[in-house]
């Protein structure tokens, strides 16, 4: 059930009276609307409040579908034990009409397409006989087997071929996504016009109608740097890329987009994957003295001990291979007006908005404001230190089976080579913010439920209702009129940092009622501490600007 006893029309009316602007004639009815959604975001973000419940279904990497001569839909299998191909009748649409393959002998090309009357036929060992080949381009597939073993299936000498495959690819999903209740609404187009209606500049986003005093161009190089600073911090916008490695070398370039990378797989050709572990030239020296020389299966990764973007492994490899390298990437270039992705959560926004506010208002000359500049520095260094602490996945569910969720460096620790593991403990594994994967990797159709921080909802209307308990709306209004007088600088602005030191409090009382009113609820919102304390990623001695 709702909340309803404040409409969001309503609480703008009563912010603008706080302000004594009863008209809306200095602040906008707008403005005022995005000083309280902001507070929303900002209130969300100290005390993780609106929880929710994101279920999807999740298909499996190895389940394939193929239609036959009548538009029919089967799903292709293999036995256990590997000896036959076998298809189930699906009832669903959108199945390819072929799947390609090469023979590994000839290096034919053929395509496997099913064969059927368009009823559904007695499938037995020899189902095989009802695949056939024609010409087509190649494409390599597994299929699991009911016992969670996977199979590569080939052709050789145009006979159908499945033999016991080790490599289970990489499976990494976002929780992010269209319909989760985490996907980014926001945009950098959001941080100019907060910034606009901050520097007292018309709030028109993307262009600039303003003063000579700022240009959006000084905005958007603003908010690139803080953004992508942020993203490194909080670990967020992970994406895992794969690069191949030529046999006899030992080194690739990274993209230029990456932040930094977590986690490196070897994945050869020939042979059982490898995740490796982090290090340097120095333990190479140490571990592996020949590594300069020798060709053999890599062990370790280093990004420290060589020119910037060089990804360096611990030997040559031997054969060829790809690397699956899970990594923080930046988002693209700002170019306004066009809207470019932040590549954070929505209520963590915030934190590039102050960083770029304080590099605007530190700019000579005229755009020089000394008291906001550096109460926006002290805004964006608080959010940072929060961001790298930020829960966003409380509780997790496959098929309705409570779950751990541990990160992927717990994972990989205690659970070597899990992606490999059909009979590993199932667990939502936890790749970075917004980023998991499933322990195993199912072989079908999985159902899955994650609990997690959702975005702060936003009313759409003046007539949607505030969803915030009525101990909370006055904390939330305090902050809103707070950020109001950062436009007015000087005393007001000044006398109206104690609205935001009691927004605060409130903030932190509401946590540590949460904190006690559980048996374990300081472990529900510690997945990223965890993380952090079993590979940090930053010096305890650091301490930023």
């Amino acid at each position: 059930m709702a909340y309803s006893y404040l409409s969001f029309g309503a609480a703008k009316r009563e912010l603008a009276t706080r302000l004594n602007d009863p008209n809306f004639v200095f602040w906008g009815n707008a403005e005022c609307g995005l000083y309280i959604a902001w507070s929303m975001r900002l209130f969300n973000a100290l005390a993780a409040f609106w929880v929710a419940e994101y279920e999807m279904t999740v298909p499996s990497p190895f389940a394939l579908t193929i239609s036959d001569q009548s538009g029919y839909n089967w799903a292709l299998s293999v036995s256990d034990d590997g000896t036959y191909i076998y298809a189930n009748l699906l009832p669903s649409s959108g199945a390819h009409p072929y799947i390609q393959l090469n023979d590994t002998v000839t290096g034919a090309t053929v395509q496997l397409s099913i064969v059927s009357s368009g009823v559904y036929p007695a499938l037995t060992a020899n189902f095989m006989t009802t695949i056939v080949a024609t010409s087509a381009n190649p494409t390599l597939f597994l299929l699991a087997a009911p016992d969670g073993q996977i199979y590569s299936v080939s052709i050789t000498n145009g006979l159908i071929v499945t033999s016991p495959n080790p490599y289970i690819p990489s499976f990494w999903i976002p929780a992010n996504g269209a319909g989760s209740p985490r996907q980014p609404a926001l945009s950098d187009i959001d941080l100019y016009t907060m910034m606009e209606y901050f520097l007292l500049e018309p709030p028109t986003g993307g262009t600039w109608t303003g003063t000579n005093q700022f240009s959006i161009s000084a905005l958007a190089q603003a908010v690139q740097g803080r953004r992508d600073e942020a993203l490194q911090v909080g670990a967020t916008n992970m994406v895992e890329i794969a690069m191949n490695v030529t046999p006899g070398t030992s080194r690739v370039t990274l993209p230029d987009n990456v932040l930094d990378v977590r986690r490196v797989r070897y994945v050869p050709v020939n042979g059982s994957p490898v995740t490796l572990s982090r290090g340097d030239a120095e333990s190479f020296r140490v571990f592996t003295p020949s590594y300069l020389q020798a060709i053999q299966s890599p062990l370790r990764w280093d990004v420290i001990s060589g020119p910037p973007l060089a990804l360096t492994l611990d030997a040559n490899v031997p054969v060829p291979c790809t690397l699956q390298i899970l990594t923080m990437q930046a988002e693209a270039v700002p170019d306004p007006p066009s809207a470019t992705p932040l590549g954070l959560p929505d209520d963590w926004a915030w934190v590039p908005l102050f960083g770029a506010m304080a590099d605007a208002l530190s700019e000579q000359e005229e755009s020089r404001d000394v008291q906001r500049a550096e109460y926006c520095r002290k805004r964006y260094m608080d959010g940072l230190a929060l961001l790298k602490n930020a829960p966003w996945l409380l509780e997790a569910r496959i098929t309705n089976v409570a779950t751990s969720t541990p990160g992927v460096v717990s994972s990989d620790r205690f659970s070597y080579e899990w992606q490999s593991n059909p009979s590993t403990l199932p667990e939502i594994v936890v790749g970075g913010t917004d980023l998991y994967a499933i322990k195993p990797v199912p072989t079908a159709l999985t159902s899955v439920l994650l609990v997690v921080v959702a975005n702060a909802p936003i009313p759409s209307t003046d007539a949607g209702e505030i969803q915030v308990p009525r101990d909370i709306i006055d904390a939330i209004l305090d902050e809103a009129e707070h950020l109001a007088c950062i436009k007015r600088g000087g005393s007001d602005f000044a006398e109206s940092i104690a609205l935001h030191q009691s927004f605060l409090a409130t903030a932190a009382k509401w946590n540590a009622r949460i904190n006690q009113s559980g048996i374990f609820a300081t472990t529900l919102r510690a997945q990223m501490q965890r993380g952090e304390k079993q590979a940090p990623r930053f010096s305890v001695t650091a301490k930023g600007e």
